[in-house]
């Protein structure tokens, strides 16, 4: 994989978390955003260590809210 090609979909992944952010309560939204900016600087900075941290930490916050969220319904 090419640099760009990790930046791009860091990218693509940040933006949707952003989405996703805007729907779940106030208490997930910042951590989300905050995982999302996690994740895009160690792409930049090509720090494959941080950019795993920051995708594992969005896996099981993200599982997390839609595990929550059809426990609702």
């Amino acid at each position: 994989m090419t640099p760009e090609f990790v930046e791009k979909k860091a990218y693509e992944l940040a933006y949707a978390l952003c989405r996703i952010a805007a729907v779940v309560r106030p208490g997930f939204t910042s951590h989300l955003e905050g995982l999302a900016a996690n994740l895009l600087r160690a792409a930049t900075d090509r720090d494959i260590s941080a950019a795993r941290k920051s995708l594992e930490a969005i896996h099981y916050f993200v599982r997390l809210f839609f595990s929550h969220k059809r426990n609702r319904s």
